[in-house]
């Protein structure tokens, strides 16, 4: 299994807290965002994806997807935005 950035537990998180306020979605994007900075951030100081999730160390692709900065991180800036 691999993981190349993808947006769609973030935009899922966000719309659920959008329409529930339930913290646990905050919570998971938290989460997502923590894991993000610690595996999949690179010394070049992008982001790149995960080759195998299931081992350790950690892999990484040699590329940053361009959906990464408009998409994913764009959903989880709106998770923890103020709605105003």
């Amino acid at each position: 299994w691999k993981y190349i950035l993808r947006p769609e537990a973030a935009e899922t998180w966000f719309y659920l807290w959008r329409f529930t306020k339930d913290q646990r979605w905050r919570d998971y994007g938290w989460e997502m965002l923590q894991a993000l900075w610690k595996y999949c951030r690179v010394p070049s100081g992008g982001f790149a994806g995960v080759r195998n999730v299931s081992r350790l160390p950690v892999e990484n692709d040699d590329l940053m997807q361009s959906f990464f900065v408009s998409e994913t991180l764009k959903y989880l800036y709106l998770l923890f935005d103020d709605e105003e």
